[in-house]
């Protein structure tokens, strides 16, 4: 969303995120014209619908849909009891699972759709955690 907002600072989020999901149609269209196989990863802040718009657009187009790992995410509580102590290791299990995904998309035929990007694990969250003191810098260094 932040391409948006540098193109027309004067938008809302709501329309940066209705300017985004225009662009991003219009682009399947153009890829899905040529029938090669897409892999497109939804991001966004915890309760805008990324799950959702997933969802919804792998049933539409027949995409393989990828989860964030939240029911079976075995630090998700532990976390939100002390973000200090399992912000790494929280981490660590979001980017392995996404790494799965990523890689299962990358060697198949299908094409798919995520909830959550590989990206977002080191340059949002990671980087938040130990910029507001919950990822010490041993563990955020390591993870990058």
């Amino acid at each position: 969303m932040k391409t948006a907002y540098k193109q027309a600072p004067h938008l809302r989020q709501s329309d940066s995120l209705q300017l985004d999901i225009s662009f991003g149609l219009a682009l399947f269209n153009k890829v899905n014209m040529s029938n090669s196989k897409v892999f497109i990863a939804i991001a966004g802040n915890i309760g805008t619908g990324k799950t959702t718009l997933t969802n919804k657009l792998s049933q539409r187009f027949g995409w393989q849909p990828h989860f964030e790992a939240v029911k079976d995410n075995p630090y998700l509580a532990d976390f939100y009891e002390d973000m200090s102590r399992w912000s790494f290791p929280l981490q660590i299990f979001f980017l392995n699972n996404r790494f799965k995904a990523h890689q299962s998309v990358s060697v198949g035929t299908n094409s798919a759709i995520q909830d959550r990007s590989i990206y977002e694990d080191a340059n949002i969250f990671a980087r938040n955690l130990h910029e507001q003191g919950n990822m010490h810098e041993r563990d955020y260094k390591n993870y990058l």
